[in-house]
C-alpha cells in the first residue's frame, strides 16, 4: 500500500511510518532457502502503517525476477494482523507481485532500481534495507553476483547506491535506520567507511553467514509489533532499542547452527559519520607505528606473529582489527621506542573499536558462537599475507590493490592509509629467493658462469655454437627459466572456494559470547533463568 501525501502547499509529512526492503540475490544453492524466507516474511503478518517490499532474483535460467509488496491484498481486508493465527496456511506470493515493477539490467542496476522504487512509490518516515546473497566485497568487488547478465556490485557502487537511497529518503523527510548485509564477510572497516552516513546502523558478519540464520519472520513480527504499539500509544518508535533488539534476535537464532558444527559472528555498528571518523586518527597513528616497526627486525617479527595469531576470515584475507591490535599489544613487552610506539597505537585503536553495548560507540554490539570466530570483535580489515594476484583481470591494471586505492577508507586516511602499510608489509616480509638464500646454489652458479666464460674465450671471436652456445644470460634463464615473469607466492584468490582448513591453533570447544548465553537463558517475561553458563563441549554438539 503506497503512502499518501497531502495536497500541494499543505504539510507534506509522510503518512507511512516504515518501509522495509529486502533484496534477495539468489543462485542455485541459495534460492531454495531464500524461498523459505520469503514465505516466513509473508507469515509475519502486516501493519497498516508499514510496507514490506521484496526483490527476488533466483538467478535461475528461464526464471524471472519478481518484486513483491508483501500482504498488500490482505491489507484490503483488514488493516493490521501480526503474528500467529489459527490458519496454518501461508497465502501464495502470487497475490503480492507488483505488476510491471521495473527490473535493472546489471546487479547494480537491479539494486538501484529496487531501492528507487521503494523511495519513490512507498515513501516513509523510516526505512530499512536488507541485502541477502553472496558477499566478500572487500578486494573481491563482486557483491550479489548476477548471471543474467554476468555482473556484480563493487564496494564503490554499493556506497553510491546506498548513499543515493539515503538522499532520496531525506528528500521525503525520512531516514534510513539500518542496512543489513546478510552475506559473508561484510562487517569490515572498508565497508563502514564506504557506507558512512548511508544509514544509522549496519548489521553484518565478519565471517560466514547462513541464509536461515536471520529469523525474518520473527524480525518482521518484532518490527510490526513495535510500530503498532507506538501508534496505539501515540508515541515514536525507539529506533535504537528496536535495532539493537533485532541484533539480539539474529544472534539468538544463529547460535543453534552450532549443532551442525558451524561457527559465526554478528556485529551491529554505527554508520554515523562522526563515529566512523573517530577511527581516523587512531588508524593513521597505527599505520605510522606499524611502518616504523617494519624498519626494525624485531618489529617485523612481532607484527607477523600478531598477524598469524589474530582472528582471520575467508582464507586469511581479512583479519579482525581489534584482535590484531590486541595480539600485537601483548607481544610488545620488551621495551624500546618502536615497541612502545606500536603498543600505544594499538591501545588507541582498540579503545575506538570497543563494544559499547550502547548506541554511543562505533561498534555497538559484537557477538559470536562456536570456536572458529571466538576472537571476533566486530570489524575486519583487509590483511592478506602476500600481494594478491588476480587471474585475467577484466581490464589491464584492474587488480585488487588498485581498486583498494580508490576505497573511501584509503582516501580518507591519505598518506597514512592502511594500504600504505600493506605495501611495505609485503616488501618487508618477502622471503629471499633460493638463489640469494642458498650459498651452495650461488656457488654452483658461479662455477657454471666461469665455465661458460671460458668456453666463450676459447672461441676466439667471442662466438660459439653447439652446447657451448648457452651464454651467461641464457644460462641464467636455464637455471631460472621464468626469470622474465617470476612466479610469486600470493594469498588465496578471493573468488576461489577453499579447503576449509585453517592455520589458526584455537581451542575448539563450542562457546558463545556472553550476550548469546544471556539471550538463550532469558525467559519469555524477560527474567533471567538460573542456568550455569559454561562451555558446550564439542561432543555435546552431536546427537
Amino acid at each position: 500500500m503506497s503512502a499518501t501525501y497531502k495536497s500541494a502547499g499543505e504539510d507534506t509529512r509522510v503518512e507511512n511510518d516504515w518501509t522495509i526492503m529486502v533484496f534477495f540475490a539468489g543462485e542455485q544453492d541459495l534460492s531454495p532457502s531464500m524461498t523459505s524466507q520469503l514465505k516466513a516474511i509473508k507469515d509475519a503478518g502486516f501493519e497498516k502503517d508499514t510496507t514490506v517490499l521484496i526483490h527476488y532474483d533466483p538467478n535461475k535460467k528461464g526464471v524471472g525476477t519478481f518484486t513483491f509488496d508483501i500482504n498488500r491484498k490482505r491489507k484490503q481486508e483488514m488493516s493490521t494482523s501480526i503474528g500467529d493465527g489459527k490458519d496454518p496456511f501461508v497465502r501464495n506470493l502470487l497475490e503480492d507481485i507488483i505488476p510491471g515493477a521495473p527490473k535493472g539490467a546489471t546487479a547494480a542496476d537491479a539494486l538501484k532500481t529496487f531501492l528507487g522504487l521503494g523511495c519513490r512509490d512507498y515513501p516513509a518516515k523510516h526505512y530499512m534495507a536488507i541485502l541477502v546473497g553472496h558477499g566478500v566485497i572487500v578486494g573481491n568487488d563482486a557483491f550479489l553476483p548476477d548471471n543474467t547478465p554476468e555482473s556484480a556490485i563493487t564496494l564503490q557502487q554499493l556506497g553510491d547506491i546506498l548513499s543515493s537511497f539515503r538522499a532520496c529518503a531525506d528528500l521525503n523527510g525520512g531516514a534510513v535506520e539500518m542496512i543489513g548485509l546478510h552475506s559473508c564477510s561484510m562487517s569490515a572497516i572498508e565497508v563502514a567507511y564506504q557506507l558512512k552516513g548511508a544509514a544509522r546502523y549496519l548489521l553484518a558478519t565478519e565471517g560466514v553467514s547462513f541464509v536461515g540464520s536471520w529469523p525474518y519472520r520473527q524480525m518482521l513480527k518484532k518490527i510490526l509489533y513495535e510500530i503498532d504499539e507506538a501508534r496505539t500509544n501515540k508515541r515514536d518508535v525507539d529506533v535504537d532499542r528496536l535495532i539493537m533488539s533485532l541484533q539480539k534476535l539474529c544472534l539468538h537464532n544463529s547460535t543453534d547452527f552450532m549443532f551442525s558444527g558451524l561457527s559465526a559472528d554478528l556485529c551491529l555498528c554505527s554508520l554515523q559519520p562522526e563515529k566512523v571518523e573517530a577511527l581516523n586518527e587512531p588508524m593513521r597513528a597505527l599505520t605510522r607505528a606499524l611502518k616504523q616497526g617494519l624498519k626494525d627486525r624485531r618489529g617485523v617479527e612481532l607484527i607477523t606473529l600478531a598477524h598469524l595469531e589474530a582472528q582471520s576470515y575467508y582464507q586469511e584475507n581479512y583479519t579482525d582489527l581489534y584482535d590484531f591490535c590486541l595480539c600485537l599489544e601483548k607481544k610488545c613487552r620488551e621495551g624500546g621506542r618502536v615497541q612502545e610506539y606500536m603498543k600505544a597505537a594499538c591501545e588507541a585503536v582498540r579503545a575506538t573499536l570497543k563494544d559499547t553495548n550502547t548506541p554511543d560507540g562505533l561498534v555497538v554490539r559484537s557477538d559470536f558462537f562456536g570456536p572458529l570466530y571466538q576472537y571476533s570483535h566486530g570489524l575486519s580489515v583487509y590483511f592478506p599475507w602476500a600481494p594478491p594476484l588476480q587471474d585475467n583481470p577484466p581490464l589491464p591494471g584492474d587488480d585488487i590493490l588498485l581498486r583498494y586505492k580508490d576505497y573511501a577508507f584509503t582516501k580518507e586516511l591519505g598518506d597514512d592509509s592502511w594500504l600504505s602499510f600493506l605495501e611495505e608489509y609485503f616488501e618487508a616480509t618477502l622471503r629471499e629467493s633460493r638463489e640469494v638464500e642458498d650459498d651452495a646454489y650461488k656457488a654452483l652458479k658461479v662455477v657454471a658462469r666461469a665455465e661458460t666464460a671460458a668456453k666463450i674465450g676459447a672461441a676466439g671471436n667471442g662466438t660459439f655454437t653447439g652446447s657451448a652456445a648457452v651464454g651467461v644470460d641464457a644460462l641464467d634463464r636455464k637455471v631460472s627459466p621464468e626469470l622474465d615473469d617470476p612466479p610469486r607466492k600470493s594469498s588465496p584468490e578471493l573468488t576461489s572456494g577453499g579447503c576449509g582448513c585453517s592455520v589458526k591453533n584455537y581451542p575448539m570447544a563450542f562457546i558463545k559470547s556472553p550476550r548469546a548465553f544471556e539471550d538463550a537463558n532469558r525467559g519469555r517475561n524477560g527474567s533471567q533463568k538460573k542456568s550455569s553458563v559454561g562451555v558446550v563441549s564439542k561432543s555435546a554438539t552431536r546427537s
